[in-house]
């Protein structure tokens, strides 16, 4: 069903972030699968600046979960491939 949508005219969208990003997996040791969960993530900054550092590490599986209150913030940074 559809319902009307109210667009939050109350809030700044950081689209590109106004913190620096961080390694999610920082204290989970090198080699070690992990699951991870980022609430209130902002943007992808994060997840692509742990991706960045763990290359060239020993190989792990990282499960990372973002969520965000305003959808627009996980959604609009990504490129359309």
């Amino acid at each position: 069903m559809l319902t009307p949508t109210v667009a939050n005219r109350l809030s700044w969208l950081y689209a590109v972030g106004n913190t620096p990003a961080t390694n999610l997996a920082r204290s989970v040791p090198h080699g070690q699968d992990a699951d991870l969960l980022a609430l209130g993530c902002g943007d992808l900054r994060n997840v692509l600046f742990t991706a960045y550092v763990n290359d060239g590490l020993p190989a792990r599986k990282l499960d990372i979960t973002c969520c965000d209150y305003d959808e627009r913030v996980i959604g609009e940074p990504c490129p359309a491939s």
